[in-house]
């Protein structure tokens, strides 16, 4: 019997990506999941697929899908409520894991050509939403040490790039959150994933922005592949284990776990 079996998670960011994967791993551990994401027609298009991935999951109605905008500050609070009211049917069903991979296109350039505005959208999701998610766990998480909370970060504050300190600063920020969550929430146990370059829809979008249409974007990606250790760019299967390894070792808590191909010894 699976460790994970009849637990119930909820994956914010759960329609794509590493959100995705993590997702359908938990169902194929027999958890109850449900995947979060701003956008109705991609948690609709994502319910399909876990549903045809796990026929015995959706059967037994352990697949739930509910929307929900972190991208917005004046709104953030009131729409992180609204999902843990209904990801917990009103406080009837706490949740034992939480996981949160939402992300977005990070903004890149010089310092001088960000705004004030750009400052504080780059930091919504990767710093102020899972921070206002935090905010909700003691009242919506089972507690003790069987309960997570996993967080997402990025590689790219190790090893600094021009126009990137916008994004590697809130990478940066988000790590020390999760160590600083894992002391205040405790018994809760708090972890943060550190992907590096990962073969997703929106690396890809990424990758077209950095490499343009005309076959540039190829020679991109093994660019990024030719500086890991591994020779490739990370896979979604591959790098959701990482977060299934943080949610069922109930001794892993303030940990920074990364999942880069080796990138930072070469």
């Amino acid at each position: 019997m699976s460790k994970l079996e009849g637990t119930r998670a909820l994956v914010i960011g759960g329609t794509s990506g590493i959100g995705f994967g993590v997702a359908s791993l938990l169902l194929s551990q027999g958890a109850h999941v449900t995947i979060s994401s701003s956008s109705p027609a991609k948690l609709s298009s994502a319910l399909s697929r876990l549903a045809a991935a796990h026929p015995s999951a959706s059967s037994s109605h352990r697949i739930a899908a509910h929307p929900c905008d972190l991208a917005d500050q004046a709104t953030l609070t009131s729409q992180v409520t609204q999902l843990f009211r209904l990801a917990t049917s009103e406080g009837a069903h706490k949740l034992d894991h939480v996981v949160m991979t939402a992300g977005d296109l990070p903004r890149m350039g010089p310092l001088e050509s960000f705004s004030f505005h750009d400052v504080i959208q780059t930091g919504m999701l990767r710093f102020f939403a899972p921070f206002v998610v935090a905010q909700h766990l003691r009242a919506n998480l089972n507690p003790g040490p069987a309960s997570s909370f996993t967080m997402t970060t990025g590689s790219s504050m190790h090893r600094p790039t021009v126009g990137w300190s916008l994004v590697t600063g809130y990478f940066g920020g988000a790590a020390g959150l999760g160590r600083s969550l894992a002391k205040e929430l405790a018994p809760i146990r708090v972890n943060v994933v550190e992907p590096g370059s990962v073969q997703t829809e929106l690396w890809d979008s990424l990758q077209a922005n950095l490499g343009g249409d005309d076959g540039r974007g190829v020679k991109v990606r093994e660019s990024f592949a030719d500086r890991t250790a591994t020779g490739q760019v990370g896979c979604v299967e591959d790098v959701a284990e990482s977060y299934l390894y943080l949610i069922r070792d109930r001794n892993v808590t303030a940990s920074v776990i990364q999942t880069n191909g080796g990138t930072l010894i070469m």
